[in-house]
């Protein structure tokens, strides 16, 4: 993203997620009174999110289903949001940031958007070295698999599967 304009990818997702820091926050709003582009890339990250959210209600539907159906509809989930045409970053792959966003607006209508950011949040802080803040290509897999399982935990074994199917699609996505 606009890392040149002095805010990082990770504050662009935070900001979106409404937990960046109020200063942060008024930050970005003062930059984007005045720049262009970043204006246009927060609208794009937002149609992007905007079509992940009209997935997930479609792929809502295979928490009761088979593990082969909740394949099949996690690969349709990833091949519509890829077909739109609408990245959040120009490219033909996620940045890990994105992946986890993705992951994120899957897990909102399952389980509540609190619920969700704080299943992120702690499979992050299980999968990040120390010092780490973010999720990366190297610890996607643990990411996954931790993420998963506290979501098993909660909301049972379809959610777990759902998670785990489709954070290893994406994994093939992501640099």
């Amino acid at each position: 993203m606009n890392t040149e304009h002095s805010i990082t990818e990770a504050q662009w997702m935070e900001y979106l997620n409404g937990t960046l820091t109020e200063a942060a926050c008024a930050r970005i709003r003062s930059h984007l009174e005045i720049c262009e582009e970043c204006r246009g890339m927060l609208n794009q990250l937002r149609e992007w999110e905007s079509v992940v959210i009209e997935e997930v209600s479609r792929l809502k539907v295979t928490a009761t289903r088979s593990t082969g159906e909740i394949d099949v509809l996690a690969e349709k989930f990833l091949r519509s949001i890829r077909e739109n045409g609408i990245r959040p970053i120009q490219g033909s792959t996620l940045k890990p940031v994105e992946a986890v966003r993705l992951l994120r607006a899957l897990l909102d209508p399952l389980c509540g958007a609190g619920a969700a950011r704080n299943a992120v949040r702690l499979a992050t802080e299980q999968s990040c070295r120390a010092g780490e803040q973010d999720v990366s290509v190297p610890n996607w897999g643990l990411f996954v698999r931790n993420l998963s399982k506290n979501v098993g935990y909660v909301y049972g074994s379809p959610a777990r599967v759902l998670i785990e199917r489709v954070g290893s699609l994406v994994a093939a996505e992501i640099h």
